[in-house]
């Protein structure tokens, strides 16, 4: 019980993003509207466009910070056995490349360009928190002000298009923690997408155009956010345990029938609306390898691989179609996914 207490004022407080909505009374009205309009959610073929985006930040093992020697099992075994398994799929994927990690692993960007990926960028390292937000991330990685994160991602993303002679359009921050001034950075730097935001927190569950200064809300940047998938509707004990949602980086392996159930909750949601659903899966090269669960904080190694199987062969039945971040961006900036539908 004293460490669910921990944990709920842990979540309390944290300035940067959930409190936003844990505070707000509406967040709590959309919840008692999830939870009504999913009630009698039962899993049937989709009859709408289902777009699956798999993406993944190339990154050293965690902690993610150290000598990079020591830290690189994850690179040098785990990426290609996600590769193998993305290919075994026929499924394209989304690589946000550390640009201090591609330095020192430069060969990483053949093997993701050589299955015809895209390559993103995770900024430079994860020694800097360009969230602000001390009280959760203070003790892994240290805040930057806005001069020197504009620098950083101007920086990593030159570094990474030199390694692979391409453009790049994509972005996910450190920790997948961002501020709303980081947009306007992207936006100068020339990225399009961005994806550090979990679906739930903030109920958008579609890709949306944040507002700059309150980026939780639909806006007018330039830059398009796809946010991150999980359950749409919380549960009581992932709250307690401070991820109210569950993101499918961790549902699919730890119950694959809730991760059954919330790709049919998103699918519902979209029929709803008369949208095409987009489901964003994320995950890490390093936890396709074994690795101690009090460091990983999660499930590693074999029992990952084999579940990642199972619901792939699960989507694949579901006749959805795997796209990369920049093509499913493209195509709703473009309008050509969103299109009107009655029930």
């Amino acid at each position: 019980m004293q460490n669910h207490l921990s944990n709920l004022k842990t979540v309390l407080l944290q300035r940067n993003p959930y409190y936003f909505s844990y505070l707000s009374p509406s967040w709590y009205a959309e919840l008692l509207s999830r939870r009504w309009a999913f009630r009698r959610v039962h899993s049937t073929p989709p009859n709408i466009p289902v777009y699956v985006v798999l993406s993944s930040d190339v990154e050293l093992d965690i902690p993610c910070q150290g000598d990079p020697s020591r830290l690189s099992v994850g690179i040098n075994k785990g990426l290609p056995i996600l590769l193998d398994i993305l290919r075994k799929f026929d499924a394209e994927g989304t690589f946000f490349v550390e640009a201090m990690t591609g330095q020192f692993f430069p060969k990483l960007y053949d093997l993701i360009l050589d299955q015809k990926h895209e390559v993103g960028s995770h900024s430079y390292s994860h020694n800097e928190n360009y969230a602000g937000d001390k009280y959760v991330w203070g003790r892994f990685a240290r805040p930057v002000n806005i001069v020197e994160m504009e620098r950083l991602i101007h920086v990593s993303k030159r570094m990474i298009e030199k390694e692979t002679g391409k453009k790049i359009c994509s972005f996910r921050a450190p920790f997948a923690r961002i501020d709303g001034q980081v947009f306007g950075i992207l936006s100068k730097a020339g990225f399009l997408f961005d994806s550090s935001i979990p679906n739930g927190v903030f109920g958008r569950i579609f890709p949306y155009y944040p507002d700059p200064r309150r980026f939780w809300k639909q806006g007018n940047s330039k830059i398009l956010e796809i946010p991150m998938s999980g359950r749409p509707v919380p549960s009581l004990q992932q709250f307690l345990k401070q991820e109210p949602y569950r993101t499918f980086r961790d549902l699919y392996v730890e119950n694959i029938e809730e991760a059954k159930r919330a790709f049919d909750q998103l699918v519902t949601a979209a029929e709803c609306v008369g949208k095409p659903a987009v489901i964003h899966i994320t995950s890490h090269p390093w936890e396709f390898v074994t690795l101690r669960s009090e460091i990983a904080g999660t499930i590693t190694g074999r029992m990952r691989i084999k579940r990642l199987q199972e619901f792939l062969l699960f989507l694949k039945q579901q006749n959805v179609i795997f796209v990369s971040i920049e093509r499913v961006g493209r195509l709703w900036k473009s309008s050509k996914l969103i299109f009107s539908k009655k029930y």
